[in-house]
């Protein structure tokens, strides 16, 4: 799987993981959500790029999602905002702080050129993430 990156005059590929993002026993209300993060220039979801997530009883699954890079950190907002903690997850694959209705956290050593799920529980405190192929 690859992805393109414009450069000036050339253009190159990127490898890229492939992913959704899944969330289960998530403490949000029902509502439409988004995960923007470092791997997608922060888009809240209102606009191209972004992805949305909408959320009933506690679930729900993103479309999937070309990831570049394989480290990074995100968050869960309401959709079209940029309600959340301002300061990044720490500590690798859990939450780091919650604000209202936005969480934070981070992935590392994701391993490009693969296709699968992110998973987030949110029935543990911190939240248990689980990356399967």
């Amino acid at each position: 799987m690859f992805a393109g990156c414009a450069e000036n005059a050339l253009l190159h590929n990127i490898d890229a993981a492939v992913y959704t993002f899944e969330l289960v026993n998530f403490p949000a209300d029902d509502g439409d959500y988004a995960i923007p993060g470092d791997f997608n220039g922060w888009n809240n979801g209102d606009g191209e790029g972004g992805v949305p997530i909408t959320l009933t009883d506690g679930a729900g699954t993103s479309e999937e999602v070309n990831i570049t890079v394989s480290t990074f950190i995100f968050s869960i907002t309401e959709l079209g905002t940029y309600n959340r903690p301002w300061y990044p997850a720490t500590e690798g694959n859990s939450v780091d702080g919650f604000s209202g209705d936005s969480w934070n956290f981070q992935i590392e050593d994701l391993v490009l050129g693969t296709r699968g799920t992110i998973t987030i529980d949110g029935s543990t405190v911190p939240a248990t993430i689980t990356v399967s192929n």
